[in-house]
């Protein structure tokens, strides 16, 4: 088994801080063993001087392999594929090219998303319970995608050559001290050290906002979304900061918010042609939020009387949204008669809907039917194939149907097109080990452990593999192989975080 234990989180702003304020010193440039560069888009800019896209790349995926060791992630195929889907709906009018994107959804409660170098995007799952229509998270993804394309962590690097990277050292001091204690203590030395930090760095910070701002409504536009929604989702975050009487959000502090820079906003959304075409919010979104919801919240009884009591208000627009959280409340606390009436409805709604088919699958699993589960699976992924949610659940159900080895079939096919995604790599070495493959699980758990940044483990799962392969010399070569490349991908990642 792969233990999924993380240490405790560690603050996201202090890696933002930390990412933004210190530029690579030296990249190896003799380095014989340095890996193949990525197939990035040019970018004739003057921060191409300073830290090449193909340097940045690497120093993003350095760090989100140390992210992940540190973190909790979310891995939930329904709502990983949702929110990829969003993602790249706003990519092409985001600027960005062919620039490789990674997503990382993290389980938090926060609200908070973040652009690290190299396309790195996160969302904290709590950043969908404050944006109300995914016209609003919609705008905060644009705008992280805007400081991506307009690559403001390579143009920081030129401004932090000046005096002013002691300051920074202070707050990244700070910083620290709030994600270690939590207390007071570290807001008010936060504040002392911003005092103290340089106008010159101030303003530079304003205009990065500034441009991901006024990018980031170009880029809903030209998705189809209304821009009006980045300035009434920055209204409702500052309103949460006043009345809250809490700390603000990392978002916040990362990303600060005046009455000037929302009054500017949405005097530049209100300027674009307001079309009633252009969307604010879907049926899918609010399905996605109450999936969260129901994720998060360890009380079912909690969840069946919140969304019995926004279905009797009758105030949603979206009332089978709510029907469904209440669908996936009974199935948490196995009450799955009232699941299954629930299910009824929905269905005569929309049979097609393929979160209502998952949420039959599931109630047919949790109930012992795993060969109903496996037929309706199939019979849904015939009419769409490749759909990664349900091709997961069907390795679900094959695996509870006690075929292990069909679960890992499927798997390994879906490795093909997420091979970055540490999830799919731990759930195929589980699945070959319960189908008795012990070769095959350590050569997935190699891809599993290099993903999150423990190469020695990686390596030593391939030695493993190694003495296991007999003589199958074109295997053993294979398994050589990858070894030479994941000792490639470790010497890049170590100087890339050496050089921070």
């Amino acid at each position: 088994m792969i233990s999924r234990l993380k240490p405790p989180i560690r603050s996201l702003l202090l890696l933002y801080f930390v990412l933004a304020s210190y530029a690579p010193s030296t990249w190896g440039a003799a380095n014989p063993t340095q890996p193949k560069e990525p197939n990035l888009p040019y970018l004739g800019d003057a921060s191409s001087a300073i830290v090449s896209p193909q340097q940045e790349y690497w120093l993003g995926r350095a760090w989100l392999r140390q992210f992940r060791r540190q973190v909790s992630t979310l891995d939930d195929p329904l709502i990983s594929h949702y929110l990829e889907k969003l993602v790249y709906r706003l990519v092409p009018g985001s600027g960005l090219g062919n620039w490789p994107l990674e997503l990382v959804v993290v389980d938090n409660s926060d609200l908070n998303a973040f652009a690290a170098p190299g396309g790195v995007l996160g969302i904290n799952t709590g950043t969908l319970r404050y944006a109300e229509t995914e016209g609003e998270l919609a705008s905060i993804i644009a705008h992280e995608l805007a400081h991506i394309s307009q690559r403001h962590f390579a143009r920081g690097v030129e401004e932090a050559k000046s005096n002013q990277v002691p300051a920074l050292a202070a707050m990244l001091a700070s910083i620290l001290l709030i994600a270690t204690t939590g207390g007071d203590a570290g807001f008010a030395a936060l504040a002392s050290t911003q005092a103290v930090m340089q106008q010159q760095y101030l303003r530079f910070s304003r205009k990065n906002e500034a441009e991901a701002d006024r990018l980031g409504l170009v880029t809903l536009m030209k998705a189809n979304y209304d821009p009006l929604a980045m300035p009434t989702m920055f209204e409702r975050m500052l309103r949460a900061k006043r009345y809250s009487g809490q700390n603000p959000s990392e978002f916040l502090l990362t990303h600060p918010l005046t009455e000037s820079r929302i009054a500017d906003t949405r005097n530049r959304a209100e300027q674009y042609a307001n079309s009633p075409s252009l969307k604010r919010d879907t049926l899918q979104y609010q399905l996605i939020r109450n999936r969260i919801q129901t994720i998060s919240e360890r009380s079912p009884g909690k969840l069946i009387k919140y969304f019995k009591a926004k279905l009797a208000e009758g105030l949603s627009p979206y009332h089978d949204a709510d029907r469904y959280g209440l669908l996936l409340a009974y199935t948490k606390a196995e009450q799955y008669q009232e699941a299954r009436e629930l299910l009824k409805e929905l269905l005569n709604s929309s049979s097609d809907k393929l979160e209502y088919l998952m949420a039959q699958s599931e109630i047919e699993l949790q109930t012992g039917n795993t060969e109903e589960a496996v037929a309706l699976l199939k019979k849904q992924l015939e009419l769409q194939p490749e759909y990664y949610p349900l091709e997961m659940q069907l390795a679900k159900a094959y695996r509870l149907n006690g075929d292990p080895k069909a679960s890992a079939e499927i798997i390994e096919s879906i490795t093909k097109n997420r091979t970055e995604d540490p999830y799919v790599w731990f759930e195929l070495a589980e699945a070959r080990g319960l189908a008795d493959d012990k070769l095959g699980v350590h050569r997935a758990r190699a891809e599993f452990f290099q993903l999150v940044g423990n190469f020695s483990q990686a390596k030593k799962q391939l030695q493993f593999a190694l003495q296991m392969t007999g003589q199958q010399f074109a295997l053993s070569s294979a398994i050589e192989q990858r070894i030479v490349e994941i000792t490639r991908i470790e010497y890049t990642s170590r100087d890339a975080m050496k050089s921070l």
